[in-house]
């Protein structure tokens, strides 16, 4: 997650949400290692990870100086308060920019050089922590539909207009589409899933 939050930041602070240009996208993938297409027959979608951005902000309470950014944190509460599932399930199953295991730290320590974000390198103690923290990131997939077909719902029922994180039509064509990826991976006995961001 560390990983992920420092390329939210390098979009955030180069303010290329503005423009529409958050650089991370999010498939879904289960554990054999297979991606599910989720938009358009393809495996990736650009508006669901934009929504989740000020989501992963709100759930793991991560202030920002930006007055929009924190509009959307704003947002997004109010959203958690209209739904019957937790919101955050979305941010414990996103994923990705992470490929160690945990005999992997000197591999990590020669890498650490040309990661972005400006992160602190990680104690040993630490990277195991986020080795863990990878293998908790598989949801269980009837519990992440069931979250995401709630997303669905509130915001059918809302009339907001286009933001640095929400495009209405898109969005939540985007959602539905992962709704239906998430139902192909329960009929093919995928009890488990997970958001994988590039």
């Amino acid at each position: 997650m560390l990983n992920l939050l420092a390329h939210l930041s390098d979009d955030l602070r180069t303010n290329s949400w503005k423009n529409n240009e958050m650089g991370i996208r999010v498939s879904v993938q289960v554990p054999d290692g297979t991606f599910i297409s989720i938009t358009d027959n393809t495996f990736q979608s650009k508006a669901i990870f934009n929504f989740l951005s000020p989501v992963i902000l709100s759930c793991l309470d991560i202030e920002s100086d930006d007055e929009k950014v924190s509009e959307g944190v704003n947002w997004i509460a109010e959203l958690r308060s209209q739904m019957s599932e937790d919101i955050c399930l979305l941010q414990k199953a996103l994923w990705g920019y992470w490929e160690y295991s945990k005999n992997d730290y000197d591999q990590y320590l020669l890498d650490y050089e040309s990661m972005v974000g400006g992160l602190p390198k990680m104690t040993y103690e630490r990277f195991l922590e986020e080795c863990k923290a990878e293998e908790a990131s598989w949801i269980d997939t009837l519990s992440l539909k069931n979250t995401v077909d709630d997303l669905v719902k509130v915001l059918e029922n809302i009339d907001d207009e286009e933001s640095w994180f929400y495009y209405p039509e898109a969005t939540i064509k985007d959602f539905k589409d992962l709704s239906l990826a998430l139902e192909i991976a329960l009929k093919g006995n995928q009890s488990k899933a997970r958001l994988w961001t590039s």
